[in-house]
């Protein structure tokens, strides 16, 4: 049986969470597209056409109402 390293764990940590966002990001994208979105992925990604409250995708509303409240 072989060990693994500390470093070799961190790096197949940051390996295993990289796709893990990628994968979950295409979804939320494919969804976004699936219900009329407009924006290319970087643009959706990053928030560059975001505003207001009302320009947030459903689901970043529902965590960020989440997060504030728990503050409270």
């Amino acid at each position: 049986m072989t060990g693994t390293t500390p470093l070799g764990a961190v790096i197949r940590g940051l390996v295993a969470g990289a796709v893990g966002t990628l994968a979950m990001d295409t979804l939320l994208y494919w969804r976004y597209r699936r219900g009329g979105g407009k924006d290319s992925f970087r643009t959706w990604e990053f928030s560059s056409t975001v505003r207001t409250w009302d320009d947030v995708y459903g689901t970043t509303t529902a965590a960020t109402f989440a997060a504030v409240n728990s503050r409270n």
